[in-house]
């Protein structure tokens, strides 16, 4: 109750917050203009039409420090459904998972100050650093019908907040998403030294389709950026990833490899050629569709640099068997096409 009583002190009295410095994405844009276009990208319902619904949702949506638009989370309590946590992706991609009533008012009581701008102490000296914040996340909170179950017309609450010397609703996106990944076990498996935050573990996981744990135990396997570290001996660092076996074919760009044999694998020796010739090669996954919980397929893509320089990129698949023995999934094949200059 105090400490209730000591944060309102905080709060009160304080001048409407200028919005530009919160609303500006690292490519200049204003996100706080985009809101209702972002979320409609991610598939997420107006906020007007919840609070209407009589829908009680407490919901985040953010921006990297790159611009990219992030999924979205909300918790929402629908008329007729008990509450649960939602994921919203690009593309349509969604997920979703029931929600404790503790959980549920916990929710409800982070959210009470998370519109809120927390104002300077009156002794405060200003940050002579706080103009050299770079990539800054931005963070975006959204409440309708708020902790007031049965009392009509609770008004929409909405801030938009840059982590660069953010407060209040930056902590309660980032606090929300930690919360939320602990819904989708599968999904807080990803090997989290892989990824700046829970944000982009959520991203990553929205991208696999079928079994979810078998394409978490793949990717945390490979790594999303996929090609080994600059390591001594390469062909064995290839082979650690690839698991080659002696029914393994690769077809880079039309030139065929097979064979398994760990470090000597014939697969792992080329692709550790490959890298020694093209130090600047890289590969990404970008989705993983587990048929089973013994195979998975995969998209990506693999970039690197060609005659005079030239930024070179190519798409692949590939098909991922569990191998019982070695307890690991080992590479079947890997199709690449053939290289083109990125535009």
């Amino acid at each position: 109750m105090l400490a209730a009583l000591m944060m309102l002190l905080v709060l009160a009295g304080q001048e409407p917050e200028t919005k530009g410095r919160n609303c500006i994405d690292d490519n200049g844009a204003d996100r706080c203009a985009r809101l209702a276009e972002d979320a409609r990208t991610l598939g997420m319902p107006a906020l007007d039409q919840e609070q209407t619904s009589g829908t009680e949702v407490y919901r985040i949506l953010q921006i990297d420090g790159y611009g990219r638009l992030m999924p979205g989370i909300a918790y929402e309590r629908r008329a007729g459904f008990s509450p649960q946590v939602v994921v919203y992706g690009n593309e349509g991609a969604r997920m979703s998972a029931p929600v404790s009533p503790e959980e549920w008012r916990a929710v409800q009581d982070m959210a009470r100050f998370a519109d809120r701008e927390l104002a300077a102490l009156p002794d405060e000296r200003p940050n002579a650093l706080a103009g050299i914040c770079m990539h800054s996340w931005l963070s975006t909170v959204e409440i309708a019908n708020g902790a007031q179950r049965g009392v009509p017309n609770q008004p929409i609450r909405r801030r938009t907040e840059s982590a660069c010397g953010g407060g209040l609703t930056t902590m309660f996106a980032f606090d929300l998403t930690a919360m939320a990944i602990k819904r989708f076990p599968d999904c807080d498996l990803l090997d989290k030294s892989d990824y700046r935050n829970d944000m982009t573990r959520l991203e990553q996981c929205l991208r696999f389709k079928g079994d979810r744990l078998a394409a978490v135990e793949l990717m945390n396997q490979v790594g999303w950026r996929f090609v080994p570290d600059d390591a001594e001996d390469k062909a064995l660092a290839w082979a650690r990833r690839l698991q080659p076996r002696q029914t393994t074919r690769l077809d880079w760009g039309g030139t065929v490899t097979t064979g398994g044999g760990g470090g000597r694998s014939p697969v792992a020796a080329f692709m550790a050629q490959l890298q020694t010739q093209n130090p600047s090669l890289r590969g990404y996954i970008s989705t993983l569709n587990a048929v089973s919980s013994t195979r998975v397929e995969a998209t990506g893509r693999i970039d690197m640099s060609g005659p005079d320089d030239a930024d070179l990129t190519a798409p692949f698949t590939q098909t991922w068997v569990w191998d019982p023995n070695s307890l690991a999934w080992t590479l079947e094949t890997w199709i690449v096409q053939p290289f083109t200059p990125v535009r």
